[in-house]
């Protein structure tokens, strides 16, 4: 679980070097920084506490996934600045539009299912799983 936080951490704070070098007010996105920390250390914590329970993964998963959503919009940005015009910036590109999408729905979609135990209430709600 360290781990997992130590890695959201170095994503997320390269994400905010990247405000900086891109003359962007680090105080818009601290914000959005610190709920998400907060995000994966709940999620840690619950992991910690049952390794078994899916919720406190789902968290963890949600918030590395937003930073690094954030983070390839902010090199995005950065390379764009800069004139570079690569594959890889087209990936950035695309991954800081749905990597939101990845981060967050599944959050939003499988908690109600799988509280408060991290398993879901019966075997008849595992294809609607696989839909989410």
């Amino acid at each position: 679980m360290k781990k997992g936080i130590v890695l959201f951490l170095t994503v997320a704070g390269t994400g905010m070097v990247f405000v900086v070098l891109n003359g962007e007010q680090l105080s818009l996105q601290i914000g959005y920084v610190i709920a998400f920390t907060m995000f994966g250390l709940v999620g840690a914590l619950i992991a910690s506490r049952d390794p078994r329970n899916t919720i406190g993964l789902l968290f963890m998963f949600a918030s590395f996934m937003s930073a690094l959503s954030f983070l390839s919009g902010e090199v995005l940005t950065y390379a764009v600045a800069h004139g570079q015009e690569s594959w890889w910036v087209t990936v950035c590109g695309l991954f800081n539009g749905a990597g939101w999408l990845f981060g967050i729905l599944p959050a939003v979609f499988l908690l109600p299912l799988l509280f408060p135990d991290g398993r879901l209430p019966s075997r008849r709600w595992r294809p609607f799983l696989w839909f989410i």
